[in-house]
């Protein structure tokens, strides 16, 4: 290694005067992290997901919204007794549209 200054030896200045009620200093201890082996903690590995299981799980997703929609137009259409109770009531045109919507999405992307 290259020498940058020249050592003269020890400096002739005096050291400055220490206050009697103040402490030296404490050296800060750098500690360095643990890392995941020592904590006990490891990683859990993370199982990337393909394209085919991304495809099977909208397509249970859908097949479940399908089934979900279902059961709300079964439960309407048993809470009727006579016609009249159908008179106002939009709410099952809704349902079944979205149920006829859900089927058009799977027919759009896995075509059945």
């Amino acid at each position: 290694m290259k020498r940058v200054h020249q050592y003269d030896g020890p400096t002739t200045e005096p050291s400055p005067p220490t206050i009697p009620g103040q402490s030296q200093r404490k050296p800060v201890s750098r500690k360095r992290k643990a890392s995941a082996e020592e904590t006990g903690e490891k990683r859990q590995k993370v199982a990337k997901i393909t394209a085919e299981q991304q495809r099977q799980q909208a397509r249970d997703q859908l097949a479940q919204q399908f089934l979900s929609k279902k059961q709300q137009i079964i439960d309407i259409l048993s809470n009727l007794s006579n016609p009249n109770d159908l008179r106002d009531d939009i709410q099952l045109t809704k349902e079944v549209v979205g149920l006829h919507d859900i089927c058009a999405k799977f027919r759009e992307n896995y075509g059945g």
